[in-house]
């Protein structure tokens, strides 16, 4: 089996491939953005039906309008936008203003209203290794239990699962958050599109 040079084949490699996936400068405009009190931010863990949100807050704010390639080029991905040479700050197609994040709640920037979904985490690191098998590492060479204990079971990584979950958690109930769980949203599409 022949293998990409450019592609990684252990966790090691992966890891230092995400680091350079954001610049500190990218990072740092994120961390620094002032949302004003009618923004959304999504801002699940990964593979943990962001995509799916906003999709439904984009058709939620345009009436169903889905004139875009991609998600992110009219929700704009707060910690990405500058390395994407997007502009945060732009008018947007729709009010109210919505973003994309994967921060935890103590770095999110604050003072917007927040969207976050809820996953079975085995469905969530399933989701997320298909995803990167093939794209972030070479197909076979990682498997999917070193990925969950290397990846998304450490506590000390900004990556991890719990940690994000954690941190996210005792604003459940605060009125600025929406919660919301990925499961209940597929049994009941109706009422997730009405709570959002």
């Amino acid at each position: 089996m022949s293998t990409s040079p450019n592609r990684p084949t252990t966790m090691t490699e992966v890891h230092a491939r995400q680091s350079r996936m954001m610049t500190k400068e990218g990072m740092r405009r994120a961390l620094a953005f002032q949302p004003q009190p009618t923004d959304v931010i999504i801002t699940p863990y990964a593979k943990s039906g962001t995509t799916w949100v906003q999709q439904i807050v984009h058709g939620l704010r345009t009436r169903g309008n889905m004139n875009f390639d991609e998600i992110t080029s009219v929700i704009p991905w707060l910690e990405m936008a500058y390395d994407l040479g997007m502009d945060v700050e732009q008018p947007q197609v729709g009010q109210p203003r919505a973003f994309k994040s994967h921060l935890r709640w103590e770095l999110v920037p604050k003072g917007a209203r927040y969207i976050y979904v809820i996953r079975d985490p085995k469905d969530v690191v399933v989701s997320m290794y298909h995803f990167m098998v093939g794209w972030w590492f070479e197909p076979a060479s990682i498997s999917l239990a070193v990925f969950a204990r290397e990846q998304f079971l450490q506590p000390r990584s900004p990556m991890a699962y719990w940690a994000h979950i954690r941190s996210w958690w005792p604003h459940r109930h605060d009125p600025a958050v929406l919660f919301l769980c990925y499961e209940d949203m597929k049994h009941d599409l109706p009422l997730t599109v009405q709570r959002i």
